[in-house]
């Protein structure tokens, strides 16, 4: 990376302790790492950082890397007649889990967007963007008082080889915090998020969405016991959420806090983008994956995961996985 002035008096030993959330899209990742956010030893980065687009591209220019950035607006969000009880109105879903916002007090979105304007260092390695980004979010948010020990991004989906690789690659000394979820409950998820903006997904697509969180899942379990990798299942964590940042908080060496159990984005308290209710709370949700499908949807789900069942690859079941989360984790305790 190249010298930035003001590193040589700021200290920044703490970007190379770096933690990436990763699962399978809706698998309840952006809840993890709202969780996360809350105390100062760990800086959350507020968004996906789009390390399977990153992937294609090793060489960026400034202005390129800034465009693909989806960190969160200053602009302030209507949520008024957001629906009943805890179900969304579709337009507020769409804007809610679309348009990324957070006060001015919390994140200067204007001066970060400055900071990509003013750079005229050209293309860079995708490693040296990456630097400079989480840099530039921390330098933006003014309630930030003392470095942080770490810091955590976000990636879902895409080819974990490749998402993972890329991190390994550009921080050698980092971690994985690793999430699974019932891959039949992901793609559950999936297609209602579709439905609730108007889209009906192909054929094709419904299988690719199948595919993907089992492809995500098998992954997991072939990071288990690395030392440098924490796994834990969505379930899981949702269903003790105290139990779960505890584990995780002893993995990192961190301080645990009732913080750690209440979603936050840069310390404000949120609603989850991604929520499939209107709730600041962690919730567990009684819903069978068929819930809500179409025939057609659940008929294409259920081929599409029976055949992928004869690749050895996903012999394993979804309980056979959390076992192993499970057993991985309880050796790590001992």
């Amino acid at each position: 990376m190249s010298v930035d002035p003001i590193r040589m008096v700021e200290d920044l030993s703490w970007i190379e302790q770096a933690l990436l959330i990763y699962g399978p899209r809706k698998g309840g990742t952006t809840l993890y790492q709202n969780l996360l956010d809350g105390g100062a030893e760990v800086f959350v980065y507020p968004a996906e950082l789009k390390l399977k687009y990153l992937a294609r591209t090793p060489v960026l220019a400034a202005t390129d890397y800034h465009a693909l950035v989806k960190l969160p607006t200053n602009k302030p969000k209507d949520m008024n007649d957001i629906g009943r009880g805890d179900r969304w109105n579709p337009q507020a879903y769409f804007v809610h889990t679309r348009e990324h916002t957070v006060s001015s007090s919390q994140f200067d979105r204007a001066g970060y967007d400055a900071d990509w304007s003013n750079d005229e260092s050209g293309e860079s390695p995708v490693g040296d963007l990456v630097r400079k980004d989480i840099v530039r979010v921390y330098r933006n948010c003014p309630v930030r008082l003392k470095p942080p020990r770490m810091w955590c991004a976000k990636e879902v989906g895409g080819r974990p080889s490749t998402v993972l690789n890329l991190w390994k690659q550009i921080f050698p000394e980092g971690r994985l915090l690793l999430l699974a979820r019932d891959p039949l409950m992901v793609v559950r998820a999936v297609l209602k998020d579709r439905r609730m903006v108007g889209e009906r997904p192909s054929i094709w697509n419904i299988m690719k969405q199948t595919y993907e969180p089992m492809a995500v899942n098998a992954s997991i379990t072939e990071h288990l016991n690395s030392g440098r990798t924490f796994a834990l299942c969505y379930e899981d964590l949702v269903k003790d959420t105290p139990g779960s940042m505890k584990a995780l908080a002893r993995f990192l060496g961190i301080d645990y806090g009732t913080f750690l159990t209440e979603p936050t984005i840069l310390g404000q308290k949120v609603v989850v983008r991604t929520s499939s209710r209107v709730d600041q709370e962690v919730f567990v949700s009684d819903a069978r994956w068929t819930d809500g499908l179409t025939l057609r949807e659940r008929a294409i789900i259920s081929v599409t995961s029976c055949i992928l069942r004869l690749r050895p690859r996903f012999w394993k079941s979804y309980d056979g996985i959390r076992n192993l989360i499970s057993a991985a984790n309880a050796s790590e305790i001992r």
